[in-house]
Formats: C-alpha cells, structure tokens, sequence
C-alpha cells in the first residue's frame, strides 16, 4: 500500500496517513476484510512514529472504517449501505 506524506504540510502526519487510507477504501483500493500493515511495520513503511499509526488506525477504527483485534491486526470494515429515506406523499 503506498501512501506519500509531506511532513511539511501543516496537517499533521497522523491526519494526512488517515487520509490517505480513507481514500483507499472509498475508491476500492482497499476492500472489506484487507489487511491493513501492523503498527510496526506501517511506521517502518511510511517513515513515521508507532503512535502517528496509531492515532490514524484510532481516528478510522472511530469512523468505523476499520476495525482492530488483537493479534489479528487492523482491517477495513464492510460498509453498510443506508437505505434513502422514503419519501413522504404529498397532501
């Protein structure tokens, strides 16, 4: 999984290594039940601290994108399509 960070963007690498991950999946790249590299090697990887992992897996586990269990590791989560409210009948 490649991802490109600029520590020099005013966003905070955590917030930009989420991003980064988020748009994987909204686009497919990474489906329902993949994998996602351990805290480790992610920040191995991508060249950033255990706990800036930590805080992006953290940020996408509270949106409900992925999901963590230990030993397992971090994967994406299916996503639950909402269904569109129905439409209420005109008077």
């Amino acid at each position: 999984m490649r991802l490109y960070l600029d520590p020099a963007s005013p966003l905070p690498l955590y917030h930009q290594l989420a991003e980064g991950i988020r748009y994987q999946i909204a686009t497919g790249v990474l489906e329902p039940g993949a994998a996602l590299p351990s805290l480790r090697d992610a920040a191995r990887r991508w060249g950033v601290n255990l706990h800036t992992v930590r805080h992006a897996y953290a940020s996408l586990a509270a949106e409900g994108l992925v999901r963590t269990q230990a030993p397992h590791g971090t994967e994406v989560v299916e996503r639950k399509v909402r269904a569109a409210p129905a439409a209420c009948p005109s008077p």
